[in-house]
């Protein structure tokens, strides 16, 4: 006896065995070849092999005999009340916009976006508490630091996790974050580019500037209000996605960004600029080709600093221009 299935939309172009597993649970690799060779798994009723890409709309079948493992779905019940109640009122907070592909947030500056032995509160969890529904577990297509607010994109899907990652891959998906910097850069505008690497002789999370070793990093900036020689408050644009590339780049050119606990030099004068601590880095602006643009509101402490120095962010659609004299979007 065969049962089947129809490759859903977001499967299509996935490898075989993957499909299988996602859609009907765990096996192990070399039982599923097995099957596979004896016949008992086919493709429109053909001998098919793991690695083969299937396509939407096609039948896989399959021996009834087959045993999948379970697939293990999340539990709401899992989580007290008061974790419960803090993901849902957090959703109505931070999430902007919801598309069949995709979710997009604007994550706060003291949330984590994945659990640790020090985080209570996270976004996996988030993820879990308000999607547990849902066919498939929205994944992560990049990352932000705990500290670094704005704009973070969640996959719904793996076919919308694909196309979000070649983008990224590509070099489509333009990314702008503002910071707040002291001293002020020399330069209106620039670019940085370096290797990044891990700094063995300090602690593991620390990174730094190598002169031969790790990756090419580069970053894009522009200057949006100079205060004074002390404060300027910057537009970001990292072309490369390293480990604190944006932090690491501007401490690099002498200007680092206020409330950097990593890289930031409180020895300076200009630490005294530093009123609550906080990291002054946020990702605004976010372009997928052939989507309208995305914007994430200052946290408040970012907006209140501001505010503070009488410092006024233009608007977004300006910033972004800065930014596409060399980029054509395709």
């Amino acid at each position: 006896m065969m049962k089947s299935f129809l490759v859903p939309e977001q499967e299509n172009n996935s490898r075989l065995d993957r499909c299988i597993r996602r859609i009907l649970g765990n096996i192990n690799q070399s039982l599923l070849e097995k099957y596979l060779r004896q016949r008992l798994i086919l493709v429109n009723t053909k001998k098919a092999k793991a690695s083969q890409k299937v396509k939407v709309g096609q039948l896989i079948y399959y021996a009834k005999s087959i045993l999948f493992e379970k697939i293990k779905t999340e539990n709401i019940t899992d989580f007290s009340d008061s974790e419960v109640k803090f993901y849902k009122e957090l959703y109505n907070k931070i999430v902007i916009n919801e598309t069949e592909g995709w979710i997009t947030l604007n994550k706060p500056n003291n949330i984590a976006v994945q659990g640790g032995s020090k985080q209570k509160f996270h976004l996996d969890n988030f993820l879990k508490v308000n999607f547990h529904n849902m066919s498939q577990k929205p994944r992560l297509v990049h990352r932000l630091d705990k500290d670094t607010s704005g704009l973070l994109l969640i996959a719904k899907n793996q076919f919308a996790a694909r196309s979000i990652s070649r983008f990224f891959k590509e070099g489509k998906i333009i990314k702008i974050y503002y910071a707040l910097v002291s001293p002020s850069p020399k330069d209106k505008f620039g670019i940085i580019k370096t290797r990044i690497n891990k700094l063995k002789n300090l602690n593991i999370n620390k990174m730094g500037i190598s002169e031969n070793q790790g990756k090419h990093s580069i970053t894009k900036f522009n200057v949006l209000e100079k205060l004074n020689d002390d404060l300027a408050l910057v537009a970001l644009n990292p072309i490369t996605g390293r480990t604190h590339q944006l932090r690491i780049h501007m401490q690099h050119i002498g200007s680092p960004i206020i409330g950097d606990k990593k890289y930031f030099n409180f020895v300076s004068e200009a630490s005294k600029i530093d009123k609550d601590h906080l990291l002054k880095l946020h990702s605004g602006i976010l372009k997928i080709p052939k989507e309208k643009m995305m914007i994430a509101n200052l946290p408040k402490h970012f907006k209140d600093t501001l505010e503070y120095y009488g410092i006024k962010l233009m608007k977004p659609e300006k910033i972004y221009n800065y930014f596409l004299r060399d980029r054509i979007e395709k």
